[in-house]
């Protein structure tokens, strides 16, 4: 499901309060700065947070960089962070290709129906964080919950879609593709207001923060940037 989002796609909308029934884009028009912060546009909401619960397996894609989204498709990229929330044992994620695999041999593997034989197979297990880069092949497999914090865009180039019978996206796809090795995580801790927040992941678009609460701790809000809290556990 799409958490909180401004896309027009799947636009988030105030549930209750004094805003209740505003849209987030509406929302932003009417508080501006005062609930993006003063260093963040109130003209462009830049991202989009999704939960994914996956029963089966699901596509296999690649996402552009903002050049070419915005030439191609008129909005921007996608770049994302994945968070696992839960997952099965025996779950994977797809994270790049395997070694030395070219770019016509994974064309050729996709036009055989064996690309995954070629795709990189990771498995993961709650609390787990990998960055998606822009031009990376990556999939979700069957039995994993998983945050996925992304730019505002609905930009998706399928590969490979085990026989589903939805639009691939081949020539764009192999366009934007880069043989990323596996994206690794990387934290760093730290303590701040009570709480001990782990820094996972920062890009130049992104960070994800994983921050424990305990009892009685209260967090204050950034003035020049604002922060996106989902829970992952405990209340």
């Amino acid at each position: 499901r799409w958490d909180i989002s401004c896309h027009s796609t799947g636009m988030s909308v105030v549930k209750n309060g004094t805003y209740a029934g505003y849209t987030l884009a509406q929302l932003i028009a009417a508080k501006k700065g005062e609930l993006v912060g003063t260093r963040v546009s109130a003209e462009v909401f830049p991202l989009l947070v999704k939960v994914i619960n996956s029963r089966e397996k699901l596509s296999v894609q690649v996402h552009p960089d903002d050049d070419y989204a915005l030439l191609v498709e008129k909005q921007l990229g996608k770049e994302e962070i994945w968070y696992v929330i839960d997952a099965q044992p025996g779950a994977t994620l797809t994270l790049g290709v395997k070694d030395n695999c070219t770019k016509p041999e994974l064309a050729a593997a996709l036009a055989e129906g064996r690309i995954e034989e070629k795709l990189n197979q990771v498995a993961v297990k709650k609390g787990d964080v990998y960055h998606i880069p822009c031009g990376m092949i990556h999939a979700i497999g069957p039995g994993i919950v998983l945050l996925e914090v992304q730019q505002s865009s609905d930009v998706t180039y399928r590969l490979f879609d085990y026989g589903r019978d939805r639009e691939l996206h081949t020539a764009k796809a192999l366009d934007v593709l880069e043989l990323h090795p596996p994206a690794e995580q990387r934290a760093a801790s730290r303590r701040e207001q009570g709480c001990l927040i782990t820094r996972y992941c920062e890009s130049r678009k992104l960070i994800l923060e994983l921050v424990e609460i305990p009892a009685g701790c209260g967090c204050t809000s950034d003035p020049e940037r604002f922060h996106i809290y989902t829970c992952v556990e405990g209340r």
